[in-house]
């Protein structure tokens, strides 16, 4: 007769699961709390940067349609902020701007209007809180002020398209929530050719 021994094999009792320890909650807490908080500036001025260069946008699209319209009119065509500030600083956003027919490049409209003085072209409404879109002058290479000349709360296109004074213009666009202490400058050529200048203006003087 053969025995045959069987080993019996060791019973292993479930192991119960180990959650987390209280300091192992406050300790991933912590470390989450704080890439949040190095997130955060990074996301805001992301946000901001991308507003910004959507007013720009949005801006020099106007600036555009107005030279193309006096162009195809054969009359001078002007931009103008729809009130001046208040401040006396000529915030074309503050309240929005509009483009209109200006046979005498005064800037305004007469009343009634007609087809080559004062006719609304189109019509834009004031840019959202926290934006500024300025008319700005160069005093030297890569120095830019906002502008005091009588012509701040407008520029004109005459019939060839160039800017009605034979110079230069520049807008600058600015981001409150923007941590970086710049802004969009946009750049119209005394022939009128519009584009978004490289060098940027200061936003904040302080």
């Amino acid at each position: 007769m053969i025995l045959m021994l069987v080993r019996a094999r060791p019973q292993h009792r479930p192991q119960p699961h180990r959650g987390f320890t209280l300091i192992e909650l406050m300790v991933v807490l912590a470390l989450t709390g704080t890439l949040m908080m190095l997130a955060a500036p990074s996301f805001v001025q992301l946000l901001a940067d991308n507003r910004s260069a959507m007013e720009t946008q949005d801006f020099i699209n106007d600036l555009q349609l107005a030279r193309s319209e006096a162009l195809r009119r054969g009359v001078p065509v002007t931009l103008h902020a729809l009130s001046p500030s208040l401040t006396g600083t000529a915030k074309f956003g503050e309240v929005g701007w509009r483009i209109i027919t200006d046979k005498n490049a005064d800037g305004k409209g007469i009343s009634p209007t007609n087809p080559t003085d004062g006719l609304v072209l189109r019509e834009s409404s004031a840019v959202p809180p926290g934006t500024s879109i300025e008319r700005m002058k160069i005093l030297t290479p890569n120095v830019y002020y906002l502008s005091d000349l009588s012509d701040k709360n407008f520029v004109t296109f005459n019939e060839q398209g160039e800017t009605e004074s034979k110079k230069k213009v520049y807008f600058k666009v600015c981001i409150s929530s923007s941590f970086a202490n710049s802004g969009r400058l946009i750049e119209v050529t005394a022939s009128g050719l519009i584009s978004q200048n490289i060098d940027n203006a200061r936003c904040r003087t302080t």
